[in-house]
């Protein structure tokens, strides 16, 4: 038995880029969340990436004319604001073509399944949809292998490397993009800049001239990409070594084979002025409109440290590569020179566009990227550490990052965190959590104040039934819910050490309108004397409430005042803290 599990080990770390991608693939078919789900992969962004294809192979239609026929078919193919830009010299696609193109193989398989098996060819049926979902498993997998290549080449037995390159997919948010929002640029970028950094290496070593090519067409394609990630050329200096390796290896190539590499790097970014020609009549355009970078204002610490989105906070793993850094100081200055100037121009570029966040994501996704650049340092990390004692250490703390990863997947896709809007109160409220209690409540910017203690809480009567604060004119307090969602939520505010006061979803304060008869409303703007309310405690987070005319509330019905001069069990309230 023993040698049977040694076999399976053994095999399994060697093909680890197999098994990462049949881990994806099962996440693939078995997370969906929504209804119809194989019919909302090619969403968001990926719409715009994706539409040069029907629109050049099935509509002939550069200006996307098409598309209000595919919400009309397809529903819930939303494209939102769109993803064209109006410019001076007509409608553009305001997103690069490099992903058309890694895509188009898999486009022309949905196109013939779809012929053959009698699913619409309009580019947007089920079959595209499943095929893009698929492609993005692929590309992992590819980026995977060479990625594994590259940091291989380094003094690490595979069992370690294994281990990395599971860390780079399940302990960071590339798991995500790649099984759920996989029609974003960023799983690709991942896989194409992996095989361009091996494929360089590779050149360095053999001085192969085929190995120079490749390496300058993948670098096509990455611009094609997403021409911000131009910055990953700074790693041909690292790969190098030192600038006389650089140039003396430049020197050696033939004027032949100058041209021969410059030509193919040119006729690999040539689609996308061809594009741009087919849309407007000109080779450049600038398509994304007035979104644009401020250099002058780089979101620096918000894009590391800030709990809506900071790299730091929701990958961790990437902090702690970052003492790799260490081992590349030691052992070559130059190497560590040029990764420094990297890792800050690529923080810098990515925290300087005006959505500094990037829209709706998990984490900052910009950073996926250059996540086999984050398993070279976890490799300088590892071999950092010449005591088996502190390998061994980083070995076993390794599944903590890919269990916060998973969690934050779930917390995510179930809306337990917000996909744009966190802060620091949202975060440690939402912290770990995963139960369906939490779904939703972090929207509620009003719940989650950074001028006010957050205290999140439901309130349940001795009827079992919990308190609501009604969407209504009157702003009606009511205790008529067996399920506790956003309106039956609050923020208890403590004013001291049994004095509170309590704040519904929607912004306004719960009050006891005295000159009313007591009834309790939440229409408050601020909290004045009719807001304040006693906790009497009479249980285990059992209590009465007493309103500020020194009256019990009760409940009368399904409604709520505060008129009672005695208590009885239509009193009790139990607070469960969430």
């Amino acid at each position: 038995m023993r040698n049977r599990f040694n076999a399976i080990f053994n095999y399994s770390v060697k093909h680890v880029c197999e098994l990462a991608l049949i881990i994806c693939l099962l996440y693939s078919y078995f997370q969906p969340v929504h209804d119809h789900p194989w019919e909302r992969i090619i969403k968001s962004d990926g719409l715009g990436y994706y539409s040069y294809l029907p629109a050049a192979f099935i509509y002939h239609d550069f200006q996307y004319s098409f598309t209000t026929d595919i919400v009309k078919k397809h529903p819930r193919t939303d494209f939102g604001a769109g993803f064209t830009k109006e410019t001076e010299n007509g409608k553009v696609n305001k997103y690069f073509v490099g992903l058309s193109i890694l895509w188009f193989p898999f486009f022309l398989i949905a196109h013939f399944l779809s012929f053959l098996l009698g699913y619409p060819t309009d580019g947007y049926s089920l079959l595209y949809q499943i095929l893009i979902l698929l492609s993005a498993n692929f590309y992992l997998w590819l980026g995977c292998r060479y990625t594994r290549k590259l940091i291989l080449e380094y003094p690490l037995s595979e069992k370690v490397a294994a281990v990395i390159l599971l860390l780079t997919v399940f302990g960071t948010n590339l798991f995500f993009y790649v099984t759920v929002d996989s029609a974003l640029s960023h799983a690709y970028s991942f896989a194409i800049i992996a095989a361009c950094l091996y494929f360089w290496k590779q050149f360095l070593q053999t001085k192969k001239i085929k190995n120079l090519y490749l390496t300058l067409f993948l670098f096509g394609l990455v611009l094609l990409i997403r021409p911000t990630n131009i910055v990953v050329c700074l790693m041909f200096l690292f790969f190098a070594g030192n600038l006389k390796t650089f140039w003396d290896t430049l020197r050696g190539l033939k004027i032949k084979e100058i041209i021969v590499a410059g030509f193919i790097f040119l006729i690999t970014i040539f689609p996308q002025f061809l594009v741009y020609y087919l849309q407007t009549g000109h080779f450049i355009v600038w398509s994304y409109g007035d979104e644009r970078f401020f250099f002058d204002n780089p979101q620096l610490f918000n894009v590391l440290f800030s709990y809506q989105k900071g790299l730091f906070i929701y990958t961790p793993l990437v902090l702690v590569a970052l003492f790799g850094l260490i081992y590349l100081f030691k052992n070559n200055k130059f190497q560590f020179t040029i990764m420094c100037l990297f890792l800050f121009l690529s923080t810098y570029i990515i925290s300087s566009w005006w959505c500094w966040y990037y829209g709706a994501s998990l984490g900052l996704r910009a950073f996926i990227d250059y996540y086999s650049i984050l398993a070279l340092l976890m490799t300088f990390l590892y071999l950092n550490f010449e005591k088996t004692f502190y390998k061994k250490t980083l070995l076993i703390i390794a599944p903590i990052f890919i269990i916060h990863t998973l969690i934050l997947m779930h917390q995510y896709r179930h809306s337990i965190i917000s996909w744009a809007s966190m802060n620091k109160q949202k975060f440690w409220f939402s912290f770990l959590k995963i139960s369906k209690d939490y779904e939703g409540l972090v929207y509620s910017d009003a719940l989650f104040s950074e001028n006010e203690p957050t205290n999140i809480i439901h309130i349940k009567t001795s009827q079992n039934k919990f308190v609501c604060s009604e969407r209504n004119a009157e702003g009606s307090v009511v205790a008529d819910k067996d399920v506790a969602s956003s309106w039956e939520t609050f923020n208890m505010i403590s004013l001291s050490s049994t004095t509170i006061a309590l704040k519904s979803e929607d912004g306004a304060y719960v009050s006891s309108l005295i000159n009313e008869g007591g009834v309790i409303r939440h229409s408050a703007k601020e909290i004045k004397e009719w807001e304040t309310f006693q906790l009497v405690p009479i249980g285990k987070n059992v209590f009465l409430l007493k309103a500020c005319n020194n009256k019990y509330i009760r409940l009368s019905g399904t409604k709520l005042f505060a008129d009672a001069d005695n208590f009885s069990e239509g009193e009790h309230f139990t607070i469960i803290k969430l």
